[in-house]
C-alpha cells in the first residue's frame, strides 16, 4: 500500500444497522420467552379438569388448619400480620395452582366463606 492511499472498510453502514436490528429482535425474543416461563403459562395445571398439581419445589405438605364455626363467626379480627394461605373450598373452580389466596392472619382467612382451611405462610406462587 502506498503512502497516500486510504484504506477503505469492507463493512458498510447498512450491514451494521442490519446487525443491530437483528440483535434487538433476538433480545426481545429472549425477554418474551423468559416472561412466559416466569408467568407460569407452561405450568402443569389442567384447565379442562380444574385440577391443580403442586409444583416440584413443594416436596412437603404444610399442616392444614380447618376453619371452625367459631372461627368463622368471629366478630372482630386483630390487625396482627401473620400471613397464611387460605385454601378455597370445592365451590370455587380454579384454573391454575394454587386455588387459594394469602390473608394477613388466620382470622381474616376463616372470615371468608370461600376458605375451607389455611396453612402457615403466604400462598405458593
Amino acid at each position: 500500500m502506498k503512502k497516500n492511499e486510504k484504506r477503505t472498510s469492507s463493512i458498510k453502514r447498512e450491514d451494521v444497522e442490519t446487525l443491530a436490528v437483528g440483535i434487538v429482535i433476538f433480545a426481545l425474543f429472549l425477554m418474551l420467552v423468559y416472561s412466559f416461563l416466569q408467568s407460569g403459562t407452561f405450568s402443569q395445571n389442567s384447565p379442562q379438569t380444574n385440577q391443580s398439581y403442586p409444583q416440584s419445589n413443594q416436596s412437603f405438605e404444610k399442616e392444614k388448619h380447618y376453619c371452625t364455626p367459631a372461627s368463622r363467626n368471629a366478630e372482630v379480627c386483630t390487625m396482627e400480620y401473620r400471613p397464611v394461605c387460605g385454601w378455597f373450598n370445592q365451590s370455587i373452580k380454579c384454573f391454575r395452582y394454587p386455588c387459594a389466596a394469602t390473608y394477613s392472619n388466620p382470622c381474616f382467612a376463616c372470615a371468608d366463606e370461600k376458605v375451607e382451611y389455611w396453612t402457615e405462610g403466604e400462598c405458593p406462587k
